[in-house]
């Protein structure tokens, strides 16, 4: 019996052939990624796409005398709207959103961030940049403190990492709100608006008791903004109201009727 041989080079293409099928045919069967589902504004995480990790505001409705009129995708355009404007870093912030589905519109002004839970005796507000990080806990820290360096950096995170918020010169006085201990960064003010975070050993206390700026027990600051809603319904019902929203632990902002009973 004659055996016929196979050239080489035509065993190579024929592998190479069911290889190429093989892998194409296993892509077919891998899981797609899908975007995330958006649920209603009480929802914890409101996505776009899967790699959208937008918080939702959770009861972004809440102080509107017609909140029951609202139907889930107008509710989802408004909590998308002031998530937008409450992250924004300016001071104030605008954001106009519509729902062509149903024909509501509305209005959101943002107003400048704050601090809560943390104790101020100069009273008033304690301004603060939107993008300071909040989410770590402040040992006690109290009085006043002089940059002792020059070109001293300021943070908006306890970390060489954080973003660089503003530069202190020598002998500048800050307040003192909070230490976060483990690295040993302070966060800071000056005449009533929160700067960010500076290393400590970068700072010399004054000394005093008198200025305890965040006594007591160890707590997480709050950042909270105060908000006015503008609402034109279809049916050509209006509704404006304000109202504040607080971060909370995990990154989301929720419409509270108390900021200084929040804590997150």
């Amino acid at each position: 019996m004659t055996v016929r041989r196979v050239p080489s080079q035509a065993v190579r293409s024929l592998l190479s052939g069911l290889l190429i099928l093989t892998v194409a045919a296993c892509a077919s069967e891998a899981p797609r990624r899908t975007a995330g589902m958006r649920g209603p504004a009480s929802a914890t995480v409101t996505r776009e796409t899967a790699d959208d990790p937008r918080p939702a505001v959770i009861d972004a409705a809440a102080g509107s005398r017609i909140e029951n009129v609202f139907v889930t995708s107008d509710t989802d355009r408004l909590s998308r709207a002031l998530w937008q404007a409450l992250v924004s870093p300016l001071p104030q912030k605008t954001v106009n959103w519509d729902n062509p589905a149903t024909g509501a519109m509305g209005t959101i002004d943002v107003r400048q961030a704050y601090l809560t839970n943390v104790e101020n005796v100069r009273g008033g507000r304690l301004w603060a940049p939107p993008g300071l990080d909040t989410s770590f806990v402040l040992e006690p820290a109290q009085g006043e403190y002089t940059v002792n360096g020059g070109g001293v950096n300021v943070r908006l995170g306890p970390s060489l990492q954080g973003r660089k918020a503003d530069k202190l010169g020598r002998g500048m006085v800050v307040d003192a709100l909070g230490r976060e201990s483990k690295n040993n960064w302070l966060l800071v003010a000056r005449r009533g608006v929160v700067l960010g975070y500076v290393y400590a050993p970068l700072l010399e206390s004054r000394g005093g008791d008198d200025l305890m700026l965040a006594g007591g027990s160890s707590r997480r600051p709050v950042m909270c903004r105060d908000f006015e809603q503008n609402v034109t319904m279809p049916n050509g019902v209006k509704d404006a109201w304000e109202n504040s929203a607080c971060r909370a632990r995990d990154g989301g902002w929720r419409v509270v009727e108390d900021v200084l009973g929040f804590t997150g």
